[in-house]
């Protein structure tokens, strides 16, 4: 089969459209025909070597690649080929989504049966590849570990990211109160035509005084920081007594300055989250109960551009440059 394939890491440059050997499934696995494949920061983390060692999860691996050739990318939508031995929730042509770990950027790819989802009706592959990490991501932040309420006020970073935008969608279709921030003001333009209640440009406000500020002095009930860095330590500060705070990204550090007063004084609770760590399946009925089943009428998949897979290079220089709103996608006829 045709993949995009690493063979060392660094820039774009590394990844080549080449040969490999086409994946066969395992017991409780299918082959997926890949149509569509999800471009994230944790593809471009991972080829440049800068994805931290973890403990791997059952089931399902993200990254660091644990050896070289390794074709990237993790999330996937296309056609069911074949379907392993003990699979009988799926048959061959059937329409999945989902995260199959790495191995995406490929004509085909392996995926656990109950980690696919069946493309909504109305959506194409694109579309349905631009569902997995951003939506499960949001819902997992937002529902399982925040358990944010109607009625509550919900700060997100980053707004126009693949994964802001469904935290504003999903925040906005479960009764909260969105407020966000952004570099570039057509992003928030962008965001409030998805629910986004208020937005911060961070290039000329202060976000912790314009949050304080939008809850009448109160501070924020919960902070999805997809950021990380100094916007984790100012996020702290704009929450309020018993507030919630989910960081998802290291992009700008790893190491905030952080005042333990904010967390302590504040009775502050902070979770850490690895998506495919809280993958199960039953959460995995639950997400296509609460969420799946509100595409396309209630939530949008939104794709900002498409790439042919043999241009996944293009594609992370493209993410990189930070100019998109929504998700990349590679596809393949």
């Amino acid at each position: 089969m045709k993949a995009v394939l690493i063979d060392q890491y660094g820039g774009p440059e590394v990844m080549r459209w080449g040969e490999a050997e086409q994946p066969s499934p395992g017991p409780g696995e299918i082959l997926v025909r890949v149509r569509a494949a999800g471009v994230n920061q944790a593809d471009l983390t991972a080829r440049a070597n800068r994805y931290p060692e973890r403990t791997p999860v059952p089931g399902i691996y993200f990254y660091p690649f644990r050896s070289l050739p390794a074709i990237p990318g993790i999330e996937i939508a296309g056609e069911v080929a074949e379907v392993g031995p003990g699979v009988s929730r799926w048959s061959p042509g059937d329409r999945v989504c989902g995260i199959s770990g790495t191995g995406a950027y490929a004509e085909y790819a392996r995926m656990l049966d109950w980690v696919a989802m069946p493309i909504p009706d109305g959506l194409d592959f694109a579309a349905g590849a631009a569902i997995p990490v951003a939506f499960l991501t949001a819902w997992l932040a937002i529902s399982e570990l925040m358990n944010v309420r109607r009625g509550e006020t919900l700060l997100v970073h980053a707004v126009g990211a693949g994964v802001g935008q469904a935290m504003v969608q999903l925040g906005t279709l479960i009764g909260a109160r969105v407020i966000g921030t952004e570099i570039a003001p057509e992003k928030l333009e962008r965001a409030a035509a998805l629910g986004l209640a208020a937005g911060c440009n961070t290039r000329e406000h202060d976000f912790i005084a314009w949050a304080i500020d939008q809850t009448g002095g109160r501070g924020v009930d919960a902070v999805v920081d997809t950021l990380g860095g100094p916007v984790f330590a100012g996020s702290l500060r704009a929450l309020a007594m018993n507030g919630r705070i989910v960081p998802l990204s290291t992009t700008l550090g790893g190491t905030p300055e952080i005042e333990l007063g904010q967390i302590i004084g504040k009775h502050v609770s902070v979770f850490g989250m690895s998506t495919a760590a809280m993958l199960t399946p039953d959460r995995i009925t639950r997400f296509r109960r609460e969420v799946l089943s509100a595409f396309p009428a209630q939530l949008t998949p939104i794709v900002d551009r498409t790439f042919p897979m043999a241009d996944a290079a293009e594609s992370h220089r493209y993410l990189a440059a930070g100019a998109h709103f929504g998700k990349i996608v590679l596809t393949l006829e």
